[in-house]
């Protein structure tokens, strides 16, 4: 799941993860208010790990609710985000990093989700 201006990274996540064989559905949420559990539990029968990846805050965000919703399902959920902190001065690719936003860190951790 890709919310805002992160669905173009869910794009290059979904192609990055075709190159190693994972076929990834890739979902742009409707709505980030709230939780779609009708469309969760449809994911429960062939889906093993949900990412999320938002432009905003994980404390506190969409993520953290689809975390919590898919919990109890025994899907695994990888949640990327913004910490919940003040950045005055940064470089983007540098704070990419340290969040573990980039393509090939998101890719490398759904394979570890996925063993």
């Amino acid at each position: 799941m890709a919310a805002g201006d992160f669905f173009v990274k869910g794009e290059s996540v979904v192609d990055a993860l075709a190159e190693k064989g994972i076929n990834a559905t890739l979902i742009n949420p409707r709505f980030v208010s709230g939780v779609d559990t009708e469309l969760l539990n449809s994911l429960r029968q062939n889906h093993k790990v949900v990412v999320v990846l938002e432009d905003g805050s994980k404390e506190g965000g969409f993520g953290g609710r689809i975390a919590q919703a898919v919990g109890a399902t025994g899907m695994k959920c990888l949640t990327y985000g913004l910490e919940k902190k003040f950045v005055d001065r940064y470089n983007p690719e540098e704070l990419e990093k340290a969040y573990r936003l980039t393509v090939p860190q998101i890719v490398e951790d759904t394979l570890n989700a996925l063993k």
